[in-house]
């Protein structure tokens, strides 16, 4: 479902230029030292690297911006430079805080098409650091990140996470490497060596339509570029320890204890009479799935005393799993478990494994297992119950099965237990949430069988095995995936992609905002804190990537 054809065979496709890839040009901007001051350079290549192709005219009049760190932009003044091993633009770059050149250019109609470019380079810094920097006045962008052990990217559309689009790097090697966005825009290159770095991507409208100097046009493919000189960020690695010394990183005045083990999304959490439990999560040292992105901590933190992180013993490692507290006991249910590395193609494993955890001796129990192996789906306890809704199954690729039965076990079985099928839910779900409350399971959000991201809300009744309809949740297109939700005396809660906490206080009432997190994000996970308040953990974050912070919430 998630497949794309590459960058370049868009760009064939789109400008029917030729049946090589090397064929389609970019706009580019980079800089150079000139003396004592720094020059900036836009020039039309098929590459980083390619500097002498002839300026188009529509390239030669595009207007070209220069911004400061705080965000202000002043257009340069530009003149035409051509020698035998570069033709293209240069501009003096005046003495100052400026972070990044940048320019939007519609280069006008190929093909009966409409093309459009956008270009950025982020300048050198004295520090070494990159700078953050998201153009909203580039359609098409691309937010970058250094982290450990190479490279993390965001590609923007109009401001919102573009999934589906194929990033290009091109490494200080001349070397290129290819990754596709996840639902939130991101990608990773596992990148080590220092030097220039250009990355690539596109976004089509097909269904576009209009007119361009006086030609009409039917389709609009849109190509970004960026440009940097990368140096990369050391590897930290945890101490091998029972008991974590971990303090805290980024502490905000709503951090709760240390921060967590390691940074993590799409992992499991319960609370269990005093103690916040962890399990294992997708680490994002490398952006796409692999055996190596995995954590491999299962931990648990004292609310009552949150000093330390105690390490415990770990399973299997696992993304997108649910884990739940029932009685004295934790249970795990399910999960993404890739057998790939970072550089083979994605074998992504759905598995059916279901145990159970006892907190007072700290050991694991194999239970009866699921069905089917299920990822991405969620669970909830009511009444000793344990009910699993939402999630497919991968055995290989991404075009996953989607799992449509909804299923209960009985923990008062003990070992002897059955999954059992509920009524057939009216939907279709994957990355929801589910939660317990007013004697109900709520299933909230998630992305539906189009691969579009849904708002709604179902309760199931377990005394009657129906399905009712709920209010649709506030927010944005994107709100209703990676979501997390719990339910309280207080009223129902769920957090998601703009950092509002939302109640619903009455079954057939409308939700309020009642809170707002310090920092949003998506598949993280809310639970209780013991004091009537949330707690919000983990996640991914579009500009911070994944978070290691607990933070508190109070929700009166």
């Amino acid at each position: 479902m998630y497949k794309q054809v590459s960058l370049f065979a868009a760009v064939v496709v789109m400008l029917v230029l030729s049946s090589t890839s090397t064929s389609a040009h970019f706009l580019w901007l980079d800089s150079e030292s000139s003396g004592e001051t720094r020059v900036g350079l836009l020039f039309f290549g098929e590459s980083l690297r390619d500097r002498n192709y002839h300026l188009p005219a529509a390239i030669a009049d595009a207007k070209i911006y220069a911004r400061t760190g705080e965000g202000k932009r002043e257009m340069v003044t530009t003149t035409p430079r051509e020698t035998e091993d570069y033709v293209g633009l240069e501009m003096p770059l005046s003495e100052g805080e400026l972070v990044a050149l940048e320019t939007a250019c519609e280069y006008g109609i190929y093909a009966g098409s409409k093309l459009c470019y956008y270009a950025q380079h982020l300048l050198p810094s004295a520090d070494g650091n990159i700078a953050v920097v998201t153009a909203s006045e580039l359609k098409l962008n691309i937010v970058i990140r250094s982290k450990a052990g190479g490279l993390a990217a965001t590609v923007l559309w109009e401001g919102k996470p573009l999934e589906g689009a194929v990033v290009t790097l091109i490494d200080p090697d001349g070397e290129t490497l290819e990754e596709t966005s996840d639902a939130l825009g991101e990608v990773f290159f596992v990148l080590s060596k220092a030097g220039q770095i250009g990355l690539m991507t596109n976004h089509s409208e097909k269904e576009k339509s209009g007119e361009f100097n006086g030609q009409k046009y039917k389709g609009q493919a849109n190509y970004s570029t960026l440009t940097l000189n990368f140096t990369p960020q050391r590897e930290t690695s945890l101490p091998a320890k029972k008991v974590s010394t971990i303090k805290k990183l980024k502490q905000t005045k709503h951090s709760f204890g240390p921060p967590l083990p390691e940074a993590i999304s799409s992992f499991g959490a319960a609370v269990n009479n005093d103690w916040l439990y962890i399990y294992s999560g997708h680490t994002g040292k490398a952006h796409q799935h692999s055996c190596e992105n995995l954590s491999n901590t299962f931990a648990r933190l004292k609310l009552s005393d949150p000093t330390d992180w105690e390490l415990l013993e770990m399973q299997s490692p696992l993304q997108g799993m649910a884990l739940v507290s029932c009685g004295e006991n934790l249970y795990r249910v399910g999960g993404l478990q890739p057998q790939n590395t970072p550089r083979e193609e994605e074998d992504l494993r759905s598995v059916d494994e279901f145990s159970r955890f006892n907190t007072a001796t700290g050991r694991w129990t194999a239970l009866q297992s699921l069905p089917a192996g299920r990822s991405s789906h969620d669970a909830a306890v009511l009444d000793g119950k344990i009910y699993v809704v939402g999630g497919w199954t991968l055995t290989g690729d991404r075009s996953g099965d989607w799992q449509t039965l909804a299923l209960v076990y009985d923990t008062s079985a003990g070992d002897g237990g059955e999954w059992k099928e509920l009524s057939l839910p009216p939907f279709q779900r994957r990355a929801l949430a589910l939660a317990t409350w007013n004697e109900r399971i709520w299933v909230l959000g998630g992305m539906d069988e189009n691969a579009d991201i849904q708002r709604t809300v179902y309760s199931f009744d377990p005394s009657t095995n129906t399905w009712e309809q709920g209010p649709l949740m506030p927010g944005d297109d994107m709100q209703g995936f990676g979501i997390s939700a719990w339910g309280l005396d207080s009223g129902l809660y769920v957090s998601g992609t703009d950092g509002k906490l939302y109640r619903l206080a009455d079954p057939a009432g409308q939700w309020e905002v009642v809170s707002e997190l310090e920092t949003p994000s998506v598949v993280h996970r809310l639970v209780p804190d013991g004091r009537g308040g949330l707690l919000a953990s983990g996640g991914a974050s579009l500009m911070d990537g994944h978070l290691r912070e607990v933070e508190s919430i109070k929700v009166h």
